[in-house]
């Protein structure tokens, strides 16, 4: 089986025997009581990497999102939401909901429409908390958090993101001939912000493989929320075996981390010319989630169906922030240039494509690793 449904984009192993060992899981105390011994060499790395004043370590974007929520519902705030951010920090703004704090939805990505909202309501001295994702894999953009700061700041307000996507991912924009940048900060490295009223919540799950997810902020933030969380205090940490697995991470990602996302943009890259040689094509993005273009004689379903037949796993689903029904591919660091072709070659026999594919010899030294 081709498969091309795991969001494990560097293609980081964490086998025990690469990880520094732990004489127990976990101890039964709460987070507020108990921190893993390396758990803040962790979050110390993160805040650099990420750049950020401070992070700290959640065992699950979802425990964060409830916990940050449940932290600003104390204040005098207005919740602004993308309406196609990612659902679980949807759930945490529903818990905000629940204790009256009023909620708007903008349309993804239309920053004129939420001014016009935050304006009129900051007049009655409300602050603004302004949630979205980081970076959108349905169409491709990063969030404007540029501008999104220029109203949030003067009024006391955050930009609250998801960047589970960008991190691990996308870095700083340097001229290195990676489309992706270096270092895998996420979008504010990206967009070299460094700003106190940004607030990030990731997952580590999809750029570095680790089950865990980190909270990014200044220190008032990091502070404030610490001494109000209801997880801290009910919910046990990550585990040791989590703590040493995202050690291990940040060390493949120092070491390594710039030849993988060369590889990884390699791969991305080859995979949308050989579509093209057939006819098809994916969105614009470089990134490793590629759907592909829905056309009117081609049926999401049946394309999805028949791969699978044909032996190759791919991912269907609707786009958030177009509704659409499409297939998507998920390139990882991991695949083969042969691996690719299969699936190319598969998915021409399925939709009937009569393209040929073009005279193209494997040259190791231009894509830079073999099959």
């Amino acid at each position: 089986m081709l498969d091309f449904s795991s969001s494990l984009y560097l293609g980081i192993d964490h086998a025990s025997h690469t990880l520094r060992p732990w004489s127990r899981l976990t101890t039964g105390k709460p987070g507020l009581l108990y921190k893993p011994p390396r758990q803040k060499w962790v979050e110390d790395k993160l805040a650099e990497l990420m750049g950020y004043e401070q992070t700290l370590l959640g065992t699950s974007t979802l425990h964060l999102f409830w916990d940050v929520f449940g932290m600003l519902s104390k204040m005098k705030v207005v919740i602004y939401v993308d309406k196609h951010a990612y659902p679980v920090s949807q759930w945490g703004v529903e818990r905000a909901a629940c204790r009256g704090i009023t909620i708007r939805q903008y349309t993804h990505h239309n920053d004129e429409l939420l001014y016009r909202q935050i304006s009129r309501d900051c007049k009655s001295g409300y602050k603004p908390v302004v949630v979205t994702d980081g970076f959108c894999p349905g169409c491709g953009r990063f969030a404007p958090v540029k501008q999104l700061l220029t109203i949030v700041r003067k009024n006391g307000g955050y930009v609250l993101l998801d960047d589970t996507q960008a991190l691990g991912i996308f870095g700083r924009h340097e001229k290195t001939g990676n489309v992706f940048g270096t270092g895998g900060g996420g979008t504010l490295q990206r967009q070299q912000i460094i700003d106190p009223h940004v607030v990030c919540i990731s997952s580590m799950a999809k750029g570095l493989g680790v089950p865990v997810a980190v909270l990014a902020g200044s220190r008032q933030f990091l502070k404030q929320f610490a001494e109000t969380s209801e997880t801290l205090t009910h919910s046990s940490p990550p585990s040791n075996a989590v703590i040493s697995a995202a050690e291990h991470a940040l060390q493949v990602n120092q070491s390594d981390g710039e030849r993988i996302r060369f590889r990884l943009s390699k791969r991305i890259g080859y995979f949308k010319q050989l579509l093209s040689d057939i006819g098809l094509s994916t969105h614009q993005s470089c990134f490793p989630l590629q759907t592909l273009k829905v056309l009117p004689q081609l049926n999401s379903r049946k394309i999805y169906t028949n791969l699978l037949q044909q032996g190759v796993q791919t991912v269907l689903h609707r786009v958030r922030c177009t509704g659409k029904i499409c297939v998507s591919f998920i390139i990882t660091a991991k695949h083969s240039i042969a691996q690719l072709h299969q699936a190319a070659l598969k998915l021409a026999h399925i939709v009937g494509s009569t393209a040929t594919r073009k005279n193209r010899e494997f040259n190791n030294e231009y894509y830079g690793f073999g099959y």
